[in-house]
């Protein structure tokens, strides 16, 4: 799996040191929230992820969905 969402992240659910790949898309879930809930915690997924060494490579939205698209370097960092 390549997407997680935003909530997955910060409840730390998966171990992104140990993902196999080199890029992830993390989406805001909107489930039975308002929206102005979702870009905050987004990004504070996205942050959570850049103090792993994961890099933003952009943040995309449309119709009130949001995404960020984040990249490890190319050598992982050691644990």
């Amino acid at each position: 799996m390549r997407r997680f969402s935003a909530n997955d992240v910060l409840d730390g659910h998966i171990n992104f040191r140990a993902y196999p790949h080199r890029y992830l898309f993390v989406y805001g879930d909107a489930r039975g929230k308002e929206n102005r809930f979702v870009m905050p915690r987004l990004l504070a997924a996205v942050e959570a992820l850049e103090s792993q060494a994961w890099e933003l490579v952009n943040v995309l939205g449309n119709n009130g969905n949001f995404f960020a698209v984040m990249r490890r370097p190319d050598t992982p960092p050691t644990p």
